[in-house]
């Protein structure tokens, strides 16, 4: 199993005269990130999901993208993270408790939702065929370019979990030292989000701990569904 990548949807309602804090916004992120930030020349009328302010980590592994009424990372691993969940969770724990505590003041704790979306990959031989005969009828994989089946539950009234999976092809070599590995796998995108309280509750509003518990729930489906899906060829979230 390879972790490839995290990436956190924070969404708010607005920051206001985003162009005057934007300094102070890079001063707060500058423990982890580099400055100054890469300021997007665009309008203030200009859409506010158009990101304003993006940055990068001293080590490399994360953008940020900032913008009016949502802040995205994206996490990429690397080396022994990209096999060990556990540095992931950690990693992404600290940077979800950094980008809250920077954005509370200037979002005044007015969240919409969050979404954590992980990919996560293993290396399989004929992916196709593994994914067809697992969870879809055909007697004509050869002729299939690419494969995939996405399904969406509902946690406890207050989460959607989302699974794709899908036949990829993915250059794992040491970038490092320009070196290409391409190989085919079983690709698992996972999006944990409350986007389900978002649309169904009047008011209201998400926060750093809901970021966390669908972290953790993420943890909890990576940890003891994937091989299971699998081995069963049954999705269960």
């Amino acid at each position: 199993m390879r972790f490839t990548n995290t990436e956190i949807n924070v969404f708010y309602n607005n920051i206001e005269n985003m162009r005057r804090k934007s300094i102070e916004i890079e001063d707060m992120l500058a423990r982890d990130f580099v400055t100054p930030f890469t300021i997007v020349p665009v309008p203030d009328e200009a859409p506010p999901e158009i990101p304003r302010l993006v940055g990068k980590t001293k080590e490399g592994h994360t953008e940020i993208q900032i913008s009016k009424i949502a802040t995205k990372l994206i996490i990429r691993y690397d080396n022994d993270y990209s096999v060990d969940w556990k540095k992931c969770e950690n990693y992404a724990t600290d940077k979800i408790n950094l980008v809250y505590n920077v954005l509370d003041p200037f979002v005044n704790y007015d969240y919409k939702f969050v979404g954590i979306i992980n990919n996560i990959m293993i290396q399989e031989e004929n992916p196709k065929k593994f994914i067809a005969e697992k969870f879809i009828k055909t007697d004509d994989i050869e002729r299939i370019e690419e494969l995939n089946t996405r399904v969406a539950f509902i946690k406890d009234k207050k989460f959607y979990t989302n699974l794709q999976i899908s036949s990829i092809k993915a250059d794992i070599g040491d970038k490092s030292k320009n070196q290409s590995k391409l190989i085919e796998a079983i690709n698992f995108n996972l999006d944990v989000n409350d986007r389900f309280r978002s649309n169904f509750i009047k008011d209201y509003k998400s926060s750093k701990d809901i970021a966390l518990e669908a972290l953790s729930i993420s943890t909890g489906i990576i940890s003891s569904k994937i091989e299971e899906i699998l081995e069963s060829g049954v999705i269960k979230l």
